[in-house]
């Protein structure tokens, strides 16, 4: 929202769901919300874990393009997702692009020392949000080698091609489904849109 020409920065709250606090061993309602990205201190948070988390950097980059208004020259723009813990720290970040009916996730990454079931959760929910706009498949286009076992064990990805080290998976509508059922009955939780 702009006025008088001053960008008010917002998280738009998307989807609530429950992780497990490994230091408590409890497990605590977070949210994920979207990044609008119309204020640069959006852009600044996520810069900031640039040291810490591997793909902050490159999130951050791809908020700046969406700032700018660069993404509007791309066929697919970009979508940002954050996920805060009780407290409002972030615990998991996740790039993706629209592209026609299927989200591609471009990048994901959880504070998985300090919680589970984040990536998994920020997954199901992206695909429960898919699924209740009539959309189509989950897609990791540039899965790299070390993640494999995440995407396809943890999450139950299939493997569509293989280029050396990189991995291109998919999850089609009836795998999200199932795939949704099974994070929500480790969780204890159902995956809930904040609108309804």
């Amino acid at each position: 929202m702009k006025v008088n020409n001053i960008s008010f920065g917002k998280k738009i709250p998307v989807m609530t769901f429950q992780v497990q606090d490994m230091k408590r061993k409890t497990f605590v309602p977070v949210v994920m919300s979207e990044y609008d990205c119309r204020d640069t201190s959006d852009i600044d948070i996520v810069n900031s874990l640039r040291n810490k988390w591997i793909f902050a950097q490159s999130i951050a980059d791809g908020m700046h393009i969406k700032n700018s208004g660069l993404d509007k020259n791309l066929e697919s723009p970009f979508n940002f997702y954050v996920v805060n813990n009780p407290k409002g720290e972030i615990i998991g970040l996740c790039q993706t692009v629209q592209t026609g009916k299927d989200i591609d996730i471009f990048y994901i990454e959880t504070k998985k020392k300090a919680y589970k079931y984040v990536g998994q959760s920020i997954i199901a929910a992206l695909g429960k949000k898919l699924l209740d706009n009539n959309g189509g498949n989950i897609e990791i286009s540039a899965a790299a080698s070390s993640a494999k076992p995440f995407y396809i064990e943890k999450c139950g990805f299939k493997q569509v091609y293989r280029d050396k080290n990189m991995y291109n998976l998919e999850m089609n509508k009836e795998q999200i489904k199932g795939f949704i059922s099974r994070v929500e009955e480790k969780t204890g939780a159902p995956i809930l849109d904040v609108e309804g």
